[in-house]
């Protein structure tokens, strides 16, 4: 017990003394020029055909102790040499002469600018998808916080909430931004399905979430799956439908019937975003059925408490 409590008290610790590395401004700017690519907006250094299928060399970009220094505005070539040396080890690494950053670094980089990035980022826009429940116009949010969220306006229905990088926001069109979210969330949902967190590779637990009142006007279009990394500890609460878009069953079906999901927007399909396609089967245990329909044809997937697929049923009526 006190080998566990010893270790629980010294991750802040390190985890403290890890990032006081990074509180200094010439440190940052070696960072960030070891982030930023070449004028030509590519590896200054480059990349041979044979180094492509080289793992040491797929990473971030890499630049010579000249051109690291003339990145930065520290002239002074002691004081240079000190904060970089710093950092060596930790968020930068040294290979043949030149220096990159290593992925902590990579993250430590991204964390920076994403909180350099928040002022005068956000803006809402009607999206060109109708509410399933009510029929009105969704509205899509993105806040200064870098938080989106896509809701009706009029019954108060919740279709997607996520964070979205504002670096990544600023190249895309209202309708590009859409994209990427529905993008995001085939791909995040579909590793969470697996049982592995998208963040970090942990496990993740799962429990499906019903409604604590039935009679109460929902705010969400389906009963949740629960989804917690027992790692990082990272949460997501996707529709129980939503969660089952990368099942193959689902996936086959929606194609035999014309319908690509990864270019298909999930809170336009009934069967990831309306809970008119979900029926509770047993609230103890809890189980669930799932329903698709197309052109006369009905999938029904059922669920048990873990968000987790027990059978598949086909009819052509």
């Amino acid at each position: 017990m006190d080998g566990e409590r010893e270790d629980g008290e010294g991750r802040p610790a390190v985890a403290a003394a890890t990032f006081s590395l990074l509180a200094n401004e010439h440190r940052m700017a070696i960072m960030r020029a070891l982030a930023a690519p070449g004028e030509d907006g590519h590896d200054p250094a480059g990349l041979t055909d044979r180094q492509v299928y080289t793992a040491d060399a797929v990473g971030p970009p890499t630049k010579s102790y000249s051109e690291l220094k003339a990145a930065t505005d520290i002239r002074d070539n002691g004081q240079f040499n000190y904060h970089l040396n710093e950092l060596l080890g930790t968020f930068v690494r040294k290979a043949d002469d030149r220096y990159r950053l290593t992925w902590l670094g990579l993250l430590a980089d991204h964390m920076a600018s994403t909180k350099l990035e928040t002022d005068g980022v956000g803006r809402a826009f009607d999206a060109d998808a109708d509410c399933l429940a009510c029929g009105a116009t969704l509205r899509a949010v993105y806040t200064d916080e870098q938080f989106f969220e896509l809701s009706c306006p009029d019954c108060g229905i919740g279709y997607e909430q996520m964070h979205v990088a504002a670096r990544g926001v600023e190249s895309h069109t209202d309708a590009g931004l859409l994209r990427a979210v529905a993008s995001r969330a085939h791909h995040e949902r579909g590793i969470f399905a697996t049982g592995v967190c998208p963040r970090c590779s942990g496990s993740v637990e799962r429990r499906v979430v019903l409604p604590p009142d039935a009679d109460r006007a929902r705010t969400v279009p389906q009963p949740l799956v629960y989804c917690r990394c027992t790692a990082c500890h990272a949460p997501d609460f996707p529709t129980v439908g939503s969660l089952l878009l990368a099942h193959p069953a689902v996936v086959g079906f929606y194609h035999d019937h014309g319908v690509d999901l990864r270019r298909t927007r999930p809170w336009t399909l009934p069967f990831a975003a309306s809970d008119a396609a979900v029926t509770v089967e047993s609230s103890d245990p809890t189980r669930l059925s799932v329903r698709a329909r197309r052109d006369g044809e009905t999938l029904v997937v059922a669920v048990d408490e873990t968000g987790a697929v027990r059978g598949v049923e086909r009819d052509r009526q």
